[in-house]
């Protein structure tokens, strides 16, 4: 999983980990979340500013969802380009923690049908 966070964590005010743990619990009301998973957190300026460098003018959108109202979509991003992932792995979404260290403060949670 990837989770792109603007400034301040949006939707939740507290530590890095109790808000990945906010944003676990939103995301099993749709789908699967367990221990052996990751969540990547990425700056959207310095996203942005990478993908500029390889011509491509990505656009972050929050888009709410029913059951996420902190939902946000990354548009007219191209994952073909080596380089460029590269460059975002070790730098923008580089600051990576195991689902395991946040499922086990709230969850599981059970996943909506």
């Amino acid at each position: 999983m990837v989770i792109c966070l603007p400034a301040g964590w949006g939707f939740f005010d507290s530590s890095p980990i109790c808000c990945l743990a906010g944003i676990a619990a939103f995301l099993a009301k749709t789908r699967n979340v367990t221990a052996k998973q990751a969540f990547a957190c990425g700056r959207v300026g310095d996203i942005k500013e990478a993908c500029s460098e390889y011509g491509l003018k990505i656009r972050v959108l929050h888009e709410p969802e029913e059951d996420n109202l902190a939902y946000t979509a990354i548009r007219r991003y191209q994952s073909d380009n080596h380089e460029l992932l590269d460059l975002l792995a070790n730098d923008p979404w580089s600051t990576v923690t195991d689902a395991k260290d946040v499922v086990g403060m709230f969850g599981p949670w059970p996943r909506r049908t």
